[in-house]
């Protein structure tokens, strides 16, 4: 089941509050919350985050977090994300929600509303 991620959620899966505001959903199985994703409210930029954790289906993760971040991505102009050098995935992960590359090492991306029309 996907859902909206309450305050008490996110202390739940990072196991303390974390440093900015999150606009999260989370991704439940047999009643735990298996992944958690959303846009972190940075204080310069919005930044698109996704945590899992293991024992997660990578099917069913995936699937539902590109639902979820759709969802949440549609109500910034732009948000940023940073690749995850030790997941091979990342990259087409990132490119399958509309993320751009915006520097030489393909590491920042960027993630624009304009960009999806």
């Amino acid at each position: 089941m996907i859902r909206w991620a309450t305050a008490q959620d996110i202390v739940d899966f990072y196991g303390h509050p974390q440093p900015f505001t999150l606009r999260a959903m989370v991704l439940e199985q047999n009643g735990q919350i298996m992944a958690l994703g959303g846009v972190m409210h940075h204080p310069r930029d919005p930044v698109a985050m996704m945590e899992m954790k293991s024992g997660a289906g990578k099917k069913s993760v995936l699937k539902g977090s590109l639902i979820a971040l759709k969802t949440i991505l549609s109500r910034y102009n732009a948000v940023y994300a940073f690749r995850d050098t030790e997941q091979c995935t990342s990259l087409n992960y990132l490119e399958r929600l509309g993320f751009k590359a915006i520097d030489e090492n393909n590491e920042v991306y960027l993630w624009t509303l304009a960009a999806q029309h």
